[in-house]
């Protein structure tokens, strides 16, 4: 559909994967989703869910540029700011 063939290209007008994420927004209370937001341009989210419950906060850091804690699993945590903008 529309929506689809929009995301696609915005993903492509960034560079695709190594500028772009694809965070849902109720993974945002995720500590292992979190980290693919590091050095990314971009955030797309093709459906949002209503059932974010924990993710406002993480989500409010996200848009404010405000620094995040994450972590690849086994790792310790990183603390970066998100510089992604979400569509």
């Amino acid at each position: 559909n529309g929506k689809s063939v929009y995301l696609n290209t915005i993903q492509r007008v960034f560079g695709g994967a190594s500028n772009v994420s694809n965070v849902e927004l109720t993974a945002f209370n995720d500590k292992f989703q979190l980290i693919y937001l590091m050095g990314k341009l971009i955030n797309v989210s093709n459906e949002t869910k209503t059932d974010s419950k924990g993710a406002e906060t993480n989500f409010k850091s996200v848009v404010a540029g405000d620094p995040i804690q994450a972590c690849y699993k086994g790792k310790d945590f990183i603390q970066f700011k998100p510089r992604c903008k979400l569509f």
